[in-house]
Formats: C-alpha cells, structure tokens, sequence
C-alpha cells in the first residue's frame, strides 16, 4: 500500500514539473525594452501674450521603455528633459524653453505590406515647463519689451508612429514621428526621433 503512494505521488511530481517545464519552454521572449532616443523638434510655444515663431531644436535627452500590453498593443513610455530657444521678431516673443516629464502612449501595430508594420499610438504627456527671457523686438531687432517669466504644469496630447527593425537578438531600431498637440499653454511640436532599443 505504501508502495503504490509512493508511485501516485512520484507520478503526480513528474507530471507537475513536467508541465511547469513545458510553461516554460513554451512562453514568449521577454518583450520588454528599454532604449534612448535622440530627436529634432519644430517647435512653437502656445504663449498667452501673443505667437512665436517655429524653430528646430535638439531634443537629446529621452530614456525609452516599452513593453506589451495585450496581443498587438504595447505600451511605449519616456522620461525627458529637453531645451530650446525660440528667437523674437515683429508680433512674435522670443523666450528659451526648458522642459522635464513623462510621456505614455498606447500602440498598435497595423499590417501595410510584409515589409511595413508601424506601430501607431496616442498619449498623454505631462511635463513641468520653463519660460524665460520672454522679449519683443522691433523691426531692426532692437528690444521694445520684456515678459515675466512663466511655469507651470502642462498636459500634452501624443500622437504617434514608430517603425521598428530588430538589428541583433537583443537589440533594435526605430524611427519615431510625433506630433505633440498642448491640451491648453506649453510647447507644440512635431518631432522625429531614432530610438536604440535593448531587450533586457
């Protein structure tokens, strides 16, 4: 009789492992990422005291995590800090910009062709922005007025397409464009980014 427990209970072990075993064989890679990305901007600042002027800025500093949501979404979220300075002229404000926060957007991936699989999205972004040396400036380019400063929180709707290409086991590229439309004052943008991703 102690026998056949024994028996019962080895069965019952191998058939337990034997599954965990085979969860484990079986389940996808890990698809979480993290990556930085480096980017352009043009840019203009929603200011309350009258329009600025569109220029290119660098936005260097971007760290990248993405991960898998469910079947053909993922999620795709940063942290950044990024600078600009937007030069005055006649009606318009010059002022330099400084910017820290966190975006997040939802994605999607749509079949175009085989070779063409974008992911498409829409976000949030919530960033504490800077506005300083806020001035005008005459025809000739001399000053006629300065603003106070302004900061704030401001919100920020995302949206998106990032075009992948895996370049080793572990790593992988992307191009991302972005159009950053402010919920009510901060920065609207469209952005272009290369993104380098590592499987961890």
């Amino acid at each position: 009789m102690l026998k056949m427990d024994f028996r019962y209970l080895l069965l019952s072990v191998c058939l337990v492992s034997g599954n965990a075993f085979a969860a484990a064989i079986g389940m996808p890679e890990q698809a979480g990422r993290w990556g930085y990305s480096l980017g352009v901007a043009y840019a203009t600042v929603d200011d309350p005291d009258a329009a600025t002027r569109h220029d290119w800025a660098l936005r260097p500093l971007n760290l990248v995590y993405t991960d898998t949501w469910r079947y053909d979404t993922r999620y795709w979220g940063e942290l950044f800090y990024q600078e600009s300075a937007l030069d005055a002229a006649p009606g318009k404000i010059g002022q330099e910009s400084r910017q820290l926060g966190a975006r997040l957007s939802l994605q999607k991936s749509v079949l175009l062709s085989p070779a063409i699989v974008p992911w498409l999205g829409v976000g949030l972004q919530l960033s504490y922005d800077q506005f300083q040396k806020r001035h005008t400036v005459d025809s000739d380019g001399y000053l006629i007025g300065t603003y106070p400063d302004r900061d704030g929180l401001h919100a920020t709707l995302l949206l998106n397409m990032v075009l992948e290409r895996r370049i080793s086991r572990d790593w992988g590229g992307a191009l991302k464009l972005e159009q950053a439309v402010p919920l009510a004052e901060g920065v609207s943008e469209l952005v272009i980014s290369a993104v380098l991703l590592y499987r961890y």
